[in-house]
């Protein structure tokens, strides 16, 4: 999902549509793990809920607080560059005429690759195998 501001700039927002099914998507998992998991023990389902829906439940609040933290997605496209958010949390600009390619793989949880033409023409410099 993408907002377009007074400067032109469109910042990238997590999807409610994708959200919702991801977590459709992980409760048909569940549903069949622990189906799984009870024929293979010999257990009542509610035994098999009571052992492991604590270490989901608070992966799942985990994940929620990190997501909760960062509500936007690290991305920023205005009219010259590309604003990208790195993993130590500054940011980095490349400008649109330096990006080699861009590719996003995955489909739950998407991953975005930029390859600027020159590393050492992004704000700030890119250093090597960065």
């Amino acid at each position: 999902m993408a907002k377009v501001h007074a400067s032109s700039a469109v910042e990238f927002r997590r999807s409610p549509r994708r959200r919702l099914v991801a977590a459709v998507v992980a409760l048909l998992l569940l549903t069949a793990v622990v189906t799984a998991v009870t024929v293979l023990q010999h257990r009542q389902w509610w035994e098999v809920l009571l052992l492991y829906g604590p270490a989901g439940i608070g992966g799942a609040v985990v994940t929620r607080a990190v997501r909760k933290h960062q509500p936007r997605l690290p991305l920023r496209l205005t009219d010259t560059a590309l604003e990208l958010i790195i993993p130590d949390g500054s940011t980095l600009a490349i400008d649109l005429s330096d990006i080699a390619r861009a590719r996003v793989r995955g489909w739950l949880e998407p991953r975005l690759t930029v390859e600027p033409v020159d590393p050492q023409r992004t704000r700030p410099p890119l250093k090597a195998h960065q």
